[in-house]
């Protein structure tokens, strides 16, 4: 695989919770990015040196049965495990392979309603997630990740603020914010009634 490549495409798949979590201690523990690692493995198989890998599983699964269709079967699955480990973190140069949001505010509609607040929620792309505000749940910020169309290192942190009232639900705000990673963003607002909304947002990459 090419290095000087320009890494622009995304590949993403489903995997256990308990083998993410292996391989992020593994690769932290060679001082490796998971994106190191995973791309290291399809640079292997792409170049062919998974073969003695693979040549060797079939010797060993052909030595416990001597019926084909099951070693051939068994040794489909084997590279398909190899296969979908090695796409399921693979993101382009700049994103995160694992990422998390921190929120850290205080919501003032009046001065005897103060709502403070601190959340760290883990997100993926493109998804919504929601985060309630206050005693009552009065408030509720719902928060999506984009990448930014710039190709930047950061990410664009897409909030839409909502004030619960006792009838329909009151937008506030549809605040977007640039950051980039591990650097902390402010967003601050009022109401028509001189109520006051601010908030620190930080994306962090995992």
């Amino acid at each position: 695989m090419n290095s000087e490549s320009k890494k622009s495409e995304t590949l993403e798949i489903r995997i256990s919770h308990e083998g993410k979590a292996a391989l992020q201690t593994k690769a932290r523990s060679d001082r490796r990015t998971v994106s190191d690692v995973i791309r290291d493995m399809i640079s292997a198989y792409l170049s062919g040196e998974h073969d003695v890998e693979q040549t060797s599983t079939m010797g060993a699964v052909a030595g416990r049965t001597r019926n084909p269709i099951r070693v051939w079967a068994a040794v489909i699955s084997a590279v398909l495990v190899m296969c979908a480990i090695a796409v399921a973190f693979v993101r382009p140069a700049g994103y995160a392979q694992e990422l998390s949001v921190q929120l850290d505010g205080v919501f003032m509609p009046s001065r005897e309603a103060i709502h403070t607040f601190g959340s760290d929620v883990d997100v993926d792309y493109g998804k919504p997630y929601d985060i309630v505000i206050g005693d009552d749940d009065s408030f509720k910020i719902s928060l999506e990740v984009q990448h930014q169309q710039s190709g930047g290192q950061g990410v664009l942190l897409a909030f839409r603020i909502i004030h619960k009232t006792g009838g329909e639900p009151v937008l506030l705000a549809e605040p977007i914010v640039e950051v980039d990673f591990d650097v902390p963003a402010r967003v601050e607002f009022t109401d028509p009634d001189g109520g006051f909304y601010g908030f620190t947002a930080r994306a962090i990459s995992g």
